[in-house]
């Protein structure tokens, strides 16, 4: 049997999505994380998106200013949210706690997704210990407030291709584990990003 041809396949996975509108997606923001491993540098781009019922709120990293892999999927903030339930408000915890939120395996999602909850106020750095975090802030009221912007619509057929495109990006430069628990390197692939206001 052969193979489908693969712009047939994104052409009709792009028929679909935009039928059926579950691509159609709000840009709420767009802004900029500092890293926060020992050793980083630079800072991480990220979104926050949701669907045009306003039901969902997503994150995604879409760029990253230095080294290191990541995945470009749309993160639901309540896998983030479900990775920190059991977690006590004075309770340390590692980046890898995170991975959870993610399917993609890049070695650095974990502690990018920190970066970006740390600059939305939703983690603090733990006191004791430089590679673990506190849970902080009112992650129910900041999905609201996320909720209550008014958000730039994206096309659905782009968010067709973005989705169809493996998940895994990398810069030029050489990746190297940008936090102590990550020491697997990633294979590279492509990422379709919106354009970003700072």
């Amino acid at each position: 049997m052969s193979r489908p041809d693969i712009g047939d396949f994104l052409l009709h996975i792009e028929v679909i999505m935009t039928e059926q509108g579950s691509s159609d997606l709000l840009l709420l923001k767009s802004a900029e994380a500092h890293k926060v491993g020992q050793r980083s540098t630079g800072s991480i781009d990220y979104e926050v998106l949701t669907d045009m019922n306003r039901q969902v709120v997503w994150l995604r990293i879409v760029g990253n200013t230095s080294r290191g892999y990541f995945s470009s999927e749309k993160i639901d903030f309540e896998k983030a949210v479900a990775c920190v339930k059991n977690i006590q408000a004075d309770q340390p915890f590692p980046s890898k706690l995170l991975g959870g939120a993610f399917v993609g395996r890049s070695a650095n999602n974990a502690g990018f997704l920190v970066a970006v909850l740390r600059a939305e106020k939703l983690l603090i750095a733990a006191t004791n210990s430089i590679h673990q975090h506190l849970v902080a802030g009112d992650w129910r009221a900041w999905k609201q407030e996320m909720l209550a912007l008014t958000g730039i619509p994206l096309a659905a057929e782009v968010e067709a291709k973005s989705e169809a495109q493996p998940p895994i990006v990398e810069n030029n430069s050489v990746a190297f584990p940008e936090h102590k628990e990550h020491t697997k390197r990633q294979k590279s692939g492509r990422s379709n990003g919106a354009d970003r206001s700072r």
